[in-house]
């Protein structure tokens, strides 16, 4: 539950100057005062109206960051910081010694502007809302410990939604039920019982506010979250000594100690990967998969009986359960969920023997990417017997989890694929994939991606 006030802030900020520059264009499209040679070109008006606006931005930017209350409340601070941009637009004229600004065209742009953002925020509040509701989107938090520190916590995840945390409970000693005022949420029970709780409550993540010298008895708790690649984070003891917090409505300086920090929990790293990730399947559908699927489809269909395209429920990020789109590449038959592909496979079909050695059946997976479920990087995803299994035997698999499977991965590219019918090759790949999660730059992606299409010597997850 790392502070994002600075992610949001560049966030939001890049929304407000996408509004303003567009109200400022449709204004100045329509606007007849723009063919008067007494009045500036529109460049000066992008140039006066995004200054003013960014000023005014972080000058009141404090009170604007989380969609914590109402829209109405929201509205009003629109309202307020709007407010205070035309008199900084007009301030900000003078001092540029700009006399030929049309007082019309910058008004009329104003009240766009402030419609937009209404209007965006608007909808911005009911998609969250929709999306809360529906229980999308969020992380299933579990707090251990319910002193002040675990109190203060659970104030803050149920006072500020847009950090997309959902309160499950408290795990303390003695069990004790209580229940809140905002959703019911209980007690779940006492930390030495996390196994069930954690599957009973789908748990993603844990934050422990207890004081330091009580961290020993919660090293079971630890090792089961580990095992079931729920992340765990750790709160000071000096927190109990922030008054600030008390309220539960500031976040901006939260302090949580991220027992397995990644590269990946950086906002902007995050979204560097999905921009690529959208890009390279925009490419692949449109220059790949348009023209070979019809030609797949009817050779698939020609060669036996069934689908064009085999769907699986797989493991993702979070432990979320997700479909996973393929090429059919065997006959129907009742072990797909549960046996893996062999050598020699009867099952397997002429063109599916054609597409698995070329990799042609993970194409439609570029639409998981699109969807968010995938990665073009990342640990492959395993059906869910499979993560079953290899969370008994194999240490730390579950870590794998904390970010998004992918079409092609680290271990894909070191000649780790195909079956895996002893225990010391997911081992392997295991280790593989812990070494990518923890080393994770973009320029990592790229060699990957690279590997995967021109790589030699071994046979890899192609595209």
């Amino acid at each position: 539950m790392r502070s994002r006030e600075k992610e949001l802030l560049i966030v939001y900020l890049l929304v407000d100057v996408f509004l303003l520059l567009f109200s400022l264009n449709i204004v100045h499209f329509f606007s007849t005062e723009k063919f008067n040679s007494g009045f500036l070109s529109l460049s000066h008006y992008i140039l006066l109206t995004s200054s003013s606006w960014v000023f005014t931005y972080f000058v009141f930017s404090k009170k604007n960051i989380y969609l914590r209350d109402g829209f109405s409340n929201r509205t009003k601070r629109i309202s307020f910081r709007v407010a205070v941009y035309l008199v900084v637009l007009v301030l900000f004229s003078i001092l540029a010694g700009y006399q030929q600004f049309s007082t019309k065209l910058l008004a009329e742009q104003t009240v766009l502007f402030y419609v937009l953002e209404l209007g965006v925020y608007f909808c911005v509040y009911k998609f969250l809302a929709s999306r809360r509701k529906r229980g999308l989107n969020t992380i299933h938090t579990a707090i251990v410990g319910k002193g002040q520190a675990g109190e203060i916590v659970k104030n803050i995840i149920l006072n500020n939604p847009d950090l997309g945390y959902k309160f499950e409970g408290f795990l303390d000693y003695p069990m004790e039920v209580d229940i809140h005022s905002n959703g019911g949420a209980m007690n779940l029970g006492i930390p030495g019982d996390v196994q069930n709780i954690f599957l009973k409550h789908s748990i993603q993540e844990i934050i422990v506010a207890l004081p330091f010298k009580q961290h020993k008895h919660i090293s079971n708790l630890v090792n089961v979250a580990d095992k079931n690649g729920i992340r765990v984070k750790y709160l000071p003891e000096e927190f109990n000594n922030l008054k600030e917090y008390k309220n539960g409505r500031t976040v901006s300086a939260l302090p949580l100690i991220n027992a397995r920090e990644i590269p990946l929990d950086e906002f902007t790293n995050r979204w560097l990967k999905r921009i690529f990730d959208i890009f390279v399947s925009l490419v692949a559908i449109l220059f790949i998969f348009s023209w070979l699927f019809p030609i797949i489809a009817i050779i698939i269909k020609f060669q036996s009986k069934g689908p064009v395209f085999f769907t699986q429920e797989r493991t993702g990020i979070f432990n979320r359960t997700f479909l996973c789109y393929k090429f059919r590449s065997m006959r129907v038959n009742n072990d797909a969920n549960s046996k893996q592909a062999t050598k020699g496979d009867s099952r397997i079909t002429p063109i599916g023997r054609f597409m698995r050695k070329n990799n042609i059946d993970e194409l439609p997976q570029f639409f998981n990417v699109l969807l968010g479920d995938m990665s073009v990087v990342g640990p492959r995803p395993h059906m869910l017997k499979h993560t079953e299994q290899y969370t008994e035997i194999v240490e730390h698999y579950m870590l794998r989890h904390y970010v998004k499977p992918g079409i092609t991965g680290w271990a894909q590219v070191n000649g780790l694929r195909g079956e895996t019918d002893e225990n010391w090759k997911m081992e392997e790949r295991v280790k593989f994939d812990r070494e990518y999660i923890e080393k994770w730059n973009f320029l990592l992606d790229i060699k990957i991606v690279w590997l995967t299409i021109f790589g030699k010597g071994v046979r890899m997850n192609a595209f």
